[in-house]
């Protein structure tokens, strides 16, 4: 809780922007089209169903969250062509590297 007594919401801020992180691995022409909606139902739920839930919530969340992103992710880039050798290459590697020093404490 925060001094005005309202929950703190940074914990949230983290987790979304760790899944825009997950998201920019995505093909460019799927974010395009479906990176607003993912990332509204991505809020919705955590608002609803992770800020009121304790530890065990959060894994769940984040192991169902993983398991669809690596997936899709598979999928998406096989859909676009991409070899999946070189769906993390050396360029979205480093790309994704810089944006997690985000979250380093």
């Amino acid at each position: 809780m925060n001094h005005d007594g309202q929950q703190d919401n940074s914990t949230g801020d983290i987790a979304q922007r760790f899944y825009r992180v997950l998201l920019s691995l995505y093909p460019a022409e799927h974010r395009d089209s479906h990176e607003v909606p993912m990332l509204q139902l991505f809020r919705d739920i955590y608002r609803q169903e992770v800020n009121p839930g304790g530890y065990k919530t959060v894994l769940q969340f984040w192991a169902f969250i993983l398991k669809d992103v690596v997936r899709s992710l598979f999928r998406e880039h096989l859909t676009q062509g991409a070899k999946p050798m070189s769906i993390v290459s050396s360029r979205s590697r480093a790309k994704f590297c810089t944006r997690l020093r985000v979250f380093r404490v």
